[in-house]
């Protein structure tokens, strides 16, 4: 992650920020009711970075490697979904295309995992 920030602070230009967006508030629900900025930046980093993250590496530590890869290449496929049904993101063909053989290969590595647990094993004399 050090190494990604490094690499995209050129692109990123934070010294480019205005700073003073972060001291007013919105009004981000329907109802009106008004947050400062700072808050829910505050609120994205932790939730959507920090907890996402430890959540993530603890539950991979329970699962097997196969299943942890999986789910891992499938959570791209899960925020592109998440997406279009909450904010209408559209998605283009190759992007259908791409997250198909996700799922393709996703399905392929679960099958190939369960039926070479089930072979017996032989012992060799």
């Amino acid at each position: 992650m050090t190494g990604a920030a490094v690499v995209l602070i050129p692109f990123a230009r934070p010294w480019d920020i205005r700073w003073e967006a972060f001291s007013v508030s919105v009004a981000p629900a329907a109802d009106g009711r008004r947050l400062p900025v700072l808050v829910a930046y505050l609120w994205m980093v932790l939730i959507a970075t920090v907890v996402a993250y430890i959540l993530g590496v603890h539950a991979v530590r329970r699962l097997s490697a196969a299943v942890g890869a999986t789910v891992a290449s499938l959570e791209v496929v899960g925020g592109a979904l998440v997406a279009w049904g909450l904010v209408g993101e559209t998605l283009s063909g190759f992007q259908i295309v791409g997250g198909l053989i996700l799922l393709s290969g996703a399905l392929l590595a679960q099958t190939a995992t369960r039926s070479a647990s089930r072979r017996p094993v032989v012992a060799a004399s």
